[in-house]
């Protein structure tokens, strides 16, 4: 993708959760992500999570798509004070 084009997030991770079919749950699924997030935002921004004016969140499958064997997880990077970015977060330190 080409960040100089107008966009308002990032991807900074494509990763699969681990686990099985069964449904862990919503906090079990959620805290997995957002470890992974966070690790990923951290190599992708340049600075850990707790230091960064940035903010993440993700993406992945519900109860119904884990039990069919999905288990992607896809997380983002964006600026809440800027949504019309016109350049890549990754390595900005911000």
């Amino acid at each position: 993708m080409d960040c100089s084009a107008t966009h308002d997030a990032e991807v900074t991770l494509r990763a699969l959760l681990t686990g099985t079919r069964k449904w862990p749950g919503d906090d079990a699924v959620d805290a997995a992500a957002e470890a992974r997030c966070n690790a990923a935002f951290a190599s992708y921004v340049g600075v850990p999570f707790e230091q960064s004016r940035l903010e993440t969140d993700f993406y992945t499958t519900d109860r119904t798509g884990r039990s069919a064997g999905d288990r992607r997880l896809i997380c983002l990077v964006y600026d809440p004070d800027n949504t019309s970015l016109t350049r890549s977060l990754r390595g900005s330190h911000l």
